[in-house]
């Protein structure tokens, strides 16, 4: 027998006869198979049988806290709600936001509600409603050839919107109606949005601010899809008294032919502004003297307004652009002959015949304006005076939302009150019945019951 082997057993005749020892190891409770190398199974070492299985002791698991599980499921919950919808299975209703009002200023308590409509029994996990405010611009640049699309998104507001009334755990079958209220900030800028801009090397500028209200109901169940909705919210700037002066510019130069040959007299332009500040779609008007000393017949009279765009990135250079958004031609005055007339210039874009944008600023970007006035002479150069103007926005007509539409008309739902009179004439062609909704009073607030047959216009689409 040679030194170092082991005796014959029917242990160890098996080991020498497999290629491999399988280990049983328990870990967070469950059985692994690990195959051994054979070059471990040395006949020079004196293995006893039962060395042919090695256990090792069960790792310690650390359990999860309740918060964290409860976490974990409602993400699963999520994942799962979101998988269900996209297939277009397990809706068991819908959800939508409704506002009292078309548009909210800075600073306004914005008021709606949620309405729920359950087809089927459901019971809910979590629910969540925010509002989120965020500013985009999307620009390209480079060479003609080779244009770069570039985009940055800044996402500063997002915060939770309380319910009025409790939101229940579970919902038979019908309608339902839970009051919000939100407290807009001040400072907010408001909704806008710039397409086609341009600003220095940046092309094709597309900017915008916007606001949604967002409400997701957590369904609990396996391929059950969650309940969610999410709706545009119209901010303004306050309609507050801004500060209005007037302003006098006047100007004068030679005229010469080709700006190079001898002088044929000067023109003078004089004008002056009641207001430097204007309602977009309206009309600007001002007064213009203009003497024309020069023995050259002047060509035309134009009234100009230049739109100025700035976009300061961060990292970046200060970019800026202009651009004329609407202009209105006058006849020229005669050599030697004097005018004083109102100009007039309405406040109109001339490509899309749309009200201009008000004057803004936002974190990105920012436009303002001024008016031009510029009397024009056949190969020589013109006699022109400038003045800045703030447009304001028109209080009677609704904000454009960030994607550029209008928004539609607000559908005005109030909640019935302890006598339930008054409230059907409020809301005009949405009236409410008996049938439709069924309200209790504890204490200051009303508490919203099943309506198991909704209105028209706030059924489910």
């Amino acid at each position: 027998m040679a030194k170092g082997t082991c005796p014959p057993s029917p242990s160890r005749a098996l080991c020498s006869r497999t290629a491999c020892i399988a280990r049983r190891v328990r870990v967070s409770g469950t059985l692994q198979l690990q195959p051994t190398s054979p070059a471990l199974l040395g006949d020079e070492l004196d293995w006893p049988a039962a060395a042919t299985c090695v256990a090792r002791p069960p790792q310690h698991v650390t359990p999860r806290s309740d918060g964290a599980a409860t976490q974990l499921k409602v993400q699963r919950a999520v994942a799962m709600g979101k998988v269900a919808k996209c297939l277009g299975i397990g809706i068991k209703g819908s959800i939508r936001v409704m506002l009292h009002r078309e548009s909210y200023a800075a600073g306004d308590v914005v008021q709606g509600q949620l309405v729920l409509r359950v087809s089927r029994p459901i019971e809910c996990e979590a629910f969540s409603m925010h509002v989120e405010g965020a500013e985009t611009v999307a620009w390209s640049e480079g060479a003609n050839h080779a244009l770069s699309s570039c985009n940055m998104r800044d996402e500063f507001l997002c915060e939770r919107v309380e319910l009025v009334e409790p939101m229940p755990s579970a919902f038979e079958p019908g309608g339902y109606r839970f009051r919000f209220r939100y407290q807009l900030d001040d400072t907010l800028p408001p909704v806008f949005r710039v397409t086609g801009g341009f600003a220095g090397a940046m092309r094709e500028v597309n900017a915008s601010v916007s606001y949604t209200i967002k409400a997701r109901l957590v369904v609990q169940g396996k391929m059950v899809a969650d309940l969610e909705t999410s709706h545009d919210l119209a901010v303004h700037r306050p309609s507050l008294c801004h500060p209005v002066r007037s302003l006098h510019k006047s100007s004068s130069d030679e005229v010469r032919l080709l700006s190079l040959m001898k002088s044929r007299g000067a023109c003078e332009v004089s004008t002056r502004l009641d207001s430097d500040v204007h309602i977009s779609g309206s009309t600007l008007s001002l007064q213009a003297r203009i003497s024309n000393y020069s023995s050259r017949d002047m060509h035309s009279i134009s009234a100009l307004l230049y739109e100025d765009l700035t976009v300061e990135l961060p990292n970046r250079r200060q970019s800026k652009g202009t651009r004329l958004v609407c202009s209105q031609n006058f006849p020229g005055v005669a050599a030697g002959q004097l005018l004083d007339e109102m100009l007039y210039l309405p406040l109109l874009d001339d490509v899309s015949g749309r009200p201009i944008a008000p004057t803004n600023s936002a974190a990105f970007v920012r436009w303002q304006y001024r008016l031009e006035i510029k009397c024009r002479f056949t190969l020589s150069k013109s006699v022109k005076v400038e003045m800045p103007v703030v447009i304001l926005r028109n209080v009677g007509a609704p904000p454009a939302l960030g994607g550029g539409a209008m928004s539609p008309p607000a559908m005005v739902v109030v909640v019935p009150g302890e006598n339930g009179e008054g409230d059907a004439e409020q809301q005009g062609g949405m009236a409410w019945s008996p049938s439709q909704v069924y309200a209790e009073t504890e204490g200051d607030s009303v508490v919203a019951r099943p309506t198991f047959i909704l209105p028209q216009a706030v059924a489910a689409v």
